[in-house]
């Protein structure tokens, strides 16, 4: 199965002019929302071993929404509206020198793992994102463009901004 592109209309094209021409505000919401089931999972995906967090459940959610509606799973590439055939998620991976908010890591195939593969995916992988991001910027650019570019949405949790404990192995 191939990506599927369609070609933007008049009207969408407008606006895809005027975002290049202005500035677009940056905003961001807060919503309250009860975590007591997600706890609950993390608590046993800890009580096996597996060191889970917030972060993981939100990917394996928004891969799950994609699946549900593909419809979202859409990227603007010039002109034209790519339909990807796999769900893919950019993370951003932090470090004390990361590019902000750029993907660093992609989980590829999202929608087809379980929490427990995502979880062990990426704790296998953000030790090497790090390390790169540690040896080089100009390297980590390269390392976006070519392994980043290709996921649909980047998910980029601040959580330790609100309070989270960065070491979520307790």
């Amino acid at each position: 199965m191939t990506d599927r592109q369609e070609k933007l209309d008049y009207a969408d094209r407008w606006s895809l002019d005027a975002l290049t021409l202005s500035n677009p505000p940056g905003y961001f919401i807060l919503v309250d929302i009860d975590m007591t089931s997600t706890q609950q999972i993390i608590a046993q995906l800890r009580g096996q071993g597996i060191k889970g967090t917030y972060t993981h459940m939100i990917i394996r959610a928004t891969a799950l929404a994609f699946k549900r509606h593909p419809e979202l799973n859409r990227l603007l590439l010039g002109k034209r509206l790519v339909y990807p055939d796999s769900i893919d998620i950019g993370l951003s991976v932090g470090s004390p020198i990361a590019l902000s908010g750029n993907p660093s890591m992609v989980i590829h195939n999202a929608d087809q793992k379980e929490l427990k593969q995502i979880v062990q995916e990426i704790i296998k992988r953000a030790p090497g994102v790090r390390e790169g991001h540690a040896a080089e910027r100009a390297r980590m650019w390269h390392f976006f463009c070519e392994q980043c570019s290709s996921s649909t949405i980047c998910h980029s949790t601040g959580l330790s901004w609100f309070g989270y404990a960065r070491d979520y192995s307790r």
